[in-house]
């Protein structure tokens, strides 16, 4: 991949950029490569020409410009021309393919967006209480006309860079980096852009979600959510497309993001299987390729790993709690209070669902049926047929949206938010602290398995229940909102053990393997007729000694990754997981 960064404006500056970029395109060809060209999709430096991206509340962003402008895709279209007359076999747009985490806000309601919802609408728009017809209430037709606004222009400037390139070498792939807005808020997929790009030839998509992440807790996320962002964004793609992940290490040195983030996240892909690789940012931008040498060590040194698992995880079929996170939400949301005329609509991408898993240890997929599944909030509107006969854990959210469509949760009525200091677990008999965490107060059907209480100035209430409703449909329902609580809420261990200790009895089915007891102790398994593998991700400043799991069956062959333990009958035990070290073992019977 050569970076190029941003359009050039100066025809001088420019031309010597491409008399360059086909020199190395040649060099590297003859040393065997193929190679890529990156750049910019929208961001021109100092430009004052072109219509940039506006926000509904009419702020402009500062450098990116808006696709509606026919000018600025003439101009594209001819420098993307430029860069195929230099013979690449692939030019990647980089990750501001989006209308979304900008310095505007988020979505543009330029004059040309305006005038095309003008056009869907039959009525004259301005910018004037146009924010709270996007970003509040039920779904409307300004939302609607929004989203079809924005896909238009995404489609059409991906249509054009094609034909740009068509006209020099229809045989040069196109692809582009995803972001979080461009699942959702964009009004149309990574997945079907890249499509579009790809012309004739293999769709190219990098995904989003990096290991920089988490050091900084981007978007509050851990490593192991940023791993389960990638397999999320994964499923929602279809087959036919080449998918690497983002193995981003930014800015660089490793001062910043050490190696151990990007090699966790790397493993654990690998382990899940069904990437077809990793754009990995070994090389630091800035300095010369041998003065940050870090990233490249550590990728040789885990190279037999990488066989290991790769060997050891193939031809088996990931197993684990279904996480149903629905693509796209935005257009028929209600959206939430807290977030009325906020575009921070745009933070509901990240899944506290998966988050909530991720914390506890708890083995995850993102499709068929799985162990039981878990919806929070919008999501239960797109449940899979069989998902509700197959237990579900749900935020209270979910069950008023599912109460609301005549489906019995088990919730009687919801009253006041409140603000929990600590958890009661009724079956440990143990207080865990939960930070001045919001919940709702509910009252339960009387057949209710209360299993937990938030407790708040002194008076208990329900925190957490089983239910079974005369259809036979069984629930494990929280009173918090995923999307609002805190972690002190997701991450416990008494949180873990009460989803592993009861969701044989929601799901009538056994998890494959179970630990608790370690925080940020990520863990994946797959299985095939004959083999459980199981990947753990110690993603934590502490060792594990002698992490126990408990898998499913009795098995009596056991071969270990990276780590060194015993198997008896049903459990293993690790003898210790550094800190920041992955690990793996496959058992058979």
């Amino acid at each position: 991949m050569i970076s190029i960064g941003s359009y050039i404006t100066d025809p001088h500056t420019r031309m010597d950029t491409f008399l360059k970029l086909k020199k190395n395109c040649a060099l590297l060809h003859a040393a065997g490569f193929e190679v890529g060209v990156w750049l910019w999709t929208f961001m021109i430096q100092g430009d004052q020409e072109y219509t940039h991206i506006t926000s509904p509340y009419g702020q402009s962003a500062s450098v990116e410009v808006c696709p509606s402008d026919e000018a600025f895709c003439s101009f594209a279209a001819s420098y993307l021309a430029d860069i195929a007359a230099c013979d690449p076999d692939l030019i990647l747009f980089d990750d501001d393919f989006r209308y979304g985490h900008l310095d505007c806000g988020l979505g543009c309601t330029c004059q040309n967006h305006l005038t095309y919802m003008s056009e869907l609408l039959q009525e004259k728009l301005t910018l004037e209480g146009l924010p709270e017809k996007l970003f509040s209430g039920k779904q409307n037709r300004y939302r609607s006309a929004w989203l079809k606004a924005n896909g238009y222009y995404f489609r059409l400037f991906a249509e054009k860079m094609r034909i740009a390139v068509d006209s020099v070498n229809p045989s040069i792939r196109m692809g582009l980096c995803a972001c979080m807005t461009t699942w959702d808020f964009d009004g149309v997929s990574a997945a079907e852009l890249s499509r579009i790009l790809a012309g004739g030839t293999k769709p190219f998509l990098r995904l989003i979600g990096a290991p920089y992440w988490a050091p900084e807790r981007n978007w509050g996320n851990r490593l192991q959510d940023v791993i389960e962002l990638e397999r999320m964004e994964r499923s929602w793609c279809g087959e036919g497309i080449e998918i690497v992940s983002e193995g981003d290490s930014y800015p660089r040195p490793r001062f910043v993001c050490p190696a151990s983030y990007v090699e966790g996240f790397d493993m654990a892909l690998r382990a899940s299987g069904n990437m077809d690789g990793i754009l990995k940012y070994v090389f630091d931008y800035y300095a010369s390729p041998s003065y940050e040498s870090g990233y490249v060590h550590n990728h040789i040194q885990n190279m037999p790993i990488y066989q290991q698992i790769e060997t050891c995880f193939a031809n088996k079929i990931t197993c684990g709690i279904r996480v149903y996170e629905h693509m796209t939400k935005f257009e028929n949301m209600d959206i939430p209070q807290h977030l009325t005329g906020s575009c921070s609509v745009q933070d509901m991408f990240f899944s506290p669902s998966a988050r909530l898993l991720a914390a506890c240890s708890i083995p995850s997929v993102y499709e068929g049926l799985g162990i039981g599944g878990i919806a929070f909030g919008e999501n239960v509107k797109y449940l899979e047929d069989g998902a509700l006969d197959n237990g579900l854990i749900l935020d209270v959210t979910a069950a008023q949206i599912l109460n609301t469509q005549g489906i019995d949760t088990g919730i009687l009525g919801t009253h006041d938010i409140r603000f929990a200091d600590e958890e009661y677990y009724v079956h440990e008999n143990e207080c865990v602290f939960t930070g001045n965490a919001p919940f709702h107060d509910i009252s339960v059907n009387q057949n209710a398995k209360i299993l937990s209480y938030f407790v708040s100035k002194g008076c208990q209430y329900p925190a957490s229940y089983l239910y079974k409703n005369t259809v036979g449909q069984r629930f494990l329902v929280y009173s918090f909102d995923g999307y609002t609580t805190k972690d002190h809420v997701t991450k416990q261990y008494a949180r873990a053990r009460q989803i592993t200790e009861n969701i044989s009895w929601l799901s009538r089915k056994i998890l494959p393997a179970v630990l608790s007891g370690n925080p940020d102790l990520y863990m994946l398994t797959k299985k095939n007729d004959h083999e459980l593998a199981v990947w753990i991700g110690n993603f934590f400043a502490d060792a594990a000694y002698n992490t126990t799991i408990v898998l499913d069956k009795v098995y009596h062959k056991i071969k270990f990754i990276n780590c060194v333990g015993e198997l008896s009958n049903n459990t293993v035990v690790l003898h210790r997981i550094d800190p920041f070290n992955s690990v793996g073992f496959v058992v058979s019977s």
